[in-house]
């Protein structure tokens, strides 16, 4: 008896090291409502968080719903969720969305230029801004930068702390 409650232990480590070494980061980022033509730097940001066991997805803010159907099939993967301008807002409610059903989540604004952007309590959630708004529930961070609204993403020490919040 004792050696089978041994061997059902040693499968299930097993099967637990297993499920933690097939989980890997999947991150949605978001450009704003000017899409590819105004949110450039979401683009040279995903470029920037490609690695082995990372899979980067970057697409407008008008395709939060999809990103976040995507995302719910990945319940045992870390889930990073980010945009700029009209990207962060829906960063934020896809966040708050998929914490609200146990997913890990983090949620990471990028200059939003809309006052309702928010994301839900005990939501992972880091917002850097300049010319936009801080980003309620989240952790804000005022970053000066030279760039506009329109160019934030792209600005070198934005994108710099983007990337170490992602990883």
């Amino acid at each position: 008896m004792r050696s089978l409650r041994v061997i059902a232990a040693a499968i299930s480590l097993a099967v637990a090291m297993m499920t933690a070494a097939q989980a890997g980061t999947r991150i949605y980022l978001m450009r704003g409502l000017g899409g590819a033509l105004l949110s450039t730097g979401v683009d040279q940001i995903g470029a920037r968080l490609h690695r082995p066991g990372v899979t980067v997805t970057v697409g407008d803010w008008s395709d939060a719903a999809s990103f976040e159907r995507d995302a719910l099939g990945h319940r045992g993967d870390r889930i990073v969720v980010g945009g700029h301008s009209m990207g962060a807002k829906a960063a934020g409610e896809i966040g708050t969305d998929l914490h609200a059903r146990g997913y890990s989540v983090k949620v990471i604004g990028i200059d939003p230029l809309y006052t309702g952007a928010a994301v839900g309590p005990g939501v992972n959630a880091i917002c850097f801004y300049g010319q936009g708004f801080p980003m309620h529930g989240a952790h804000n961070v005022f970053v000066a930068s030279e760039y506009g609204h329109v160019g934030y993403a792209s600005d070198p020490r934005v994108q710099s702390r983007v990337v170490a919040e992602a990883r």
